[in-house]
């Protein structure tokens, strides 16, 4: 139950720091979890996908929309965060 407390706390936190900015977003989508692939959430959001790891749980998508963020939450992503510095930890997971 705690460890169940720390999780949505720390989505609570994550989309409270959600940034209105145009950019790369790191989409956290855990398809074990039942989440949406997330190479879809970041076409459905209309961004590029970067780079995505083997399972594809998670991505990087490119957008210029400064409501990108926004919208890879409405498309499903579980977390989101600004992604510079995420591409090499992606590319080594594969």
């Amino acid at each position: 139950m705690f460890v169940n407390g720390i999780l949505v706390l720390a989505v609570l936190l994550a989309a409270a720091a959600n940034p209105r900015v145009p950019g790369e977003f790191l989409v956290l989508s855990p398809r074990s979890l039942g989440f949406p692939s997330a190479f879809g959430i970041v076409a459905t959001a209309d961004g590029i996908v970067v780079a995505a790891n083997a399972a594809d749980s998670v991505a990087i998508g490119r957008s210029t929309d400064p409501r990108f963020a926004d919208k890879l939450y409405q498309a499903g992503a579980l977390l989101v965060w600004k992604a510079p510095g995420f591409a090499s930890c992606i590319a080594g997971s594969r």
